[in-house]
């Protein structure tokens, strides 16, 4: 009985272990659509990359929104993407603590020629 009530508990943990890792990654999801000046777009997905820390999102936010290029790393390749070629940033799923003072927040588009959702 003491082996059977092991087994269940170990398969519990480990169907728990298995829920924790997919979870997250579906929560976790970020979206990037990156509008070029040429006209095409580059759609990109990617977890989160600092979790719990409002300072440290609002200085990594600065950062890129301050450096003269975007760096994307995926499994095959790094992307390094020029901002002088970019005509705007759609971002999905950013938390308003990671947003750069002055943003404006709370915002409806009402009507764009740009590609950006309504």
């Amino acid at each position: 009985m003491a082996r059977k009530r092991r087994h269940n508990h170990e398969k519990n943990e480990h169907e728990k272990s298995t829920n924790e890792r997919r979870i997250p990654f579906v929560n976790d999801e970020k979206f990037l659509t990156i509008h070029f000046n040429n006209g095409t777009k580059m759609e990109v997905s990617f977890p989160t990359q600092i979790k719990n820390s409002p300072g440290a999102l609002i200085e990594a936010a600065k950062k890129i929104l301050e450096s003269d290029k975007l760096v994307i790393q995926t499994e095959q390749q790094v992307i390094i993407v020029p901002w002088s070629s970019v005509k705007l940033v759609e971002a999905a799923s950013v938390p308003a603590g990671a947003l750069p003072f002055g943003a404006i927040k709370g915002a409806r588009i009402l009507a764009s020629d740009e590609g950006t959702p309504k």
